[in-house]
Formats: C-alpha cells, structure tokens, sequence
C-alpha cells in the first residue's frame, strides 16, 4: 500500500509542494510503501504541463528567497562538457535564469532529466529529498524499457559491491511487473530487518558528508547528529565500531565518518548478497 505525502512530516511535504507549481505531486521509491521501516529519502516527481517560462519563473522566484532547506544540486539542459551530458545549475544560477549563456527556461525545453536534490533538517537528523520534474520536452519511457532499467540497475549494483541498492531495485521491479508476491513479502522482511537499519544509518552518513561537502555545519551540530547515529547502531549486535564517534574532532570528523561508511558497507553488503543468491536461484 502507497503513502499519502500528507502521512509524511508537514515540513516535507509543504517544501515539496513548494516546487510544484501545479500541486500534481506524487512520492516514489522505497519511502513510498507502506511497511518499509527503513526508506532513505524522499523522492518526488511532479508533472508539469504548464509552459516552461511558467516553471523558470518559478523556479528564480524560489531560489530568489532564502532557502528553507539545504541545496544540494539542480541538474537542467544539456551540458556536453560534462561526461553525462547534464547540465548542473547552483542556486545563484537558478535565481538569475542563466547558466553558461543558457537561459533556464530554454534548458528546462530540452530532452534532458530535470532535477532538484536537497536535504531538511529536522532535529538533529537530516533528510534527503529529490523532485523530478517531468515536461512535454522529455522522452517518457514505457513500462517495458522501466522495467529494463530496473532489471539492469540489479545487476550493475550487485557488480558495485551495493547489493542493498540492487535488493532496492528488484523489490521495484517485481511491484511494477505485480508479480512473485512471496519474494516481496520476503524482501520486505529483509529491509526490515538490522540489515535495512544499518543500510539506512550508512545512507544517513553520507548524506551528512554529501552535505558537509556543500555546506559548512557547527561542529558541535555534526557532533549531536553522530551522537544519535551511535546509540542507533548500539542496537544491532552485529555491528562492533561504534565508539569511533566518541573519537570526533573538528579536525578528523570527515575521515572518520567515511571511515564508518566504509565499514558498515563491508557488514551489509556480503548479507544482502548472500540474499540476494539464495533468493534468485
């Protein structure tokens, strides 16, 4: 069963609608589904059949204003200097409408993914969240070539050492194909489980250093954030490096973070393998 964007926190869903000019809002993804414990972030796709120069508009006029939540990336247009053709387009961009001599309105015009990444803090804890933005412009893909993707992205991040992303995507693929209700039940147990939680703490982190690559945090705001990740991990028994946070200093605390990361990506990944090869024989 899905979820309503008015189940989520108020703020989530109020920033979101924020971008869509339309209110035609839908939640996609893990934190979609009702039953999954451990969703990572927010992801958003908002239908836009007004024209473009409706959506520049307000799009400068929000990134115009200050902003009520962390920036963390806007990709827009074509952009051939780039080794994936996207065009990235920082807040300042956004709110002058021009990006390389390419006028925001004219990029949003081309066949190209339109996204915003951004992170809200609530608390101490941080939340990752993306809207996409589909147009007339963009090719859309029939459920037969979503499902390709789907299938490939299995095998690509099974090769990459992310068999949790991997589990993520097979999950996705059998909804979409409505198919092998026993493996889903399963997987969704899986999730569930210390596995689904350690997976979410290690998103949580790099989240936090995705953010302390864009953003400057008082350290004192890092060391609150990682203090509550420690006493979550304390309760899975499996997981033994827990007190390396206790070890954070304003000059050490990025080395130590990914430190973390490294290591519990070696706890999950053999797990969610070894699941993934006895649940696909």
């Amino acid at each position: 069963m899905k979820k309503k964007i008015s189940y989520l926190n108020n703020e989530i869903g109020d920033i979101a609608h924020k971008f869509s000019i339309q209110h035609k809002l839908k939640l996609l993804g893990s934190n979609s589904y009702r039953g999954i414990l451990y969703g990572s972030d927010y992801d958003f796709v908002s239908k836009i059949t007004e024209p473009m120069k409706a959506l520049s508009k307000h799009l400068q006029e929000l990134f115009s204003k200050p902003l009520p939540f962390l920036f963390l990336d806007f990709k827009a247009g074509i952009d051939p200097t780039k080794e994936d053709g996207k065009m990235r387009w920082s807040p300042k961009d956004l709110s002058n409408g021009y990006n390389k001599n390419k006028s925001l309105e004219d990029a949003l015009k081309e066949n190209m993914l339109i996204k915003l990444d951004y992170a809200i803090q609530i608390g101490n804890s941080f939340l990752e969240n993306s809207i996409i933005f589909y147009t007339r412009y963009q090719s859309q893909k029939t459920k037969k070539e979503i499902e390709k993707d789907l299938d490939n992205d299995v095998t690509k991040y099974t090769k990459k050492e992310n068999s949790m992303k991997a589990l993520k995507r097979l999950y996705s693929l059998l909804r979409l194909q409505n198919t092998n209700e026993k493996l889903q039940q399963k997987l969704v147990h899986f999730f569930n489980s210390d596995v689904g939680l350690a997976n979410k703490i290690a998103n949580d982190l790099e989240l936090l250093l995705l953010i302390l690559e864009k953003h400057k945090l008082p350290f004192q705001q890092v060391v609150q954030t990682t203090q509550m990740i420690k006493e979550r991990l304390s309760t899975i028994s499996w997981i033994n490096k827990i007190e390396i946070f206790n070890q954070i200093t304003p000059t050490n605390y990025k080395k130590i973070l990914q430190k973390e990361v490294d290591y519990l990506r070696s706890k999950i990944n053999p797990l969610a393998k070894t699941f993934l090869k006895v649940n696909m024989k």
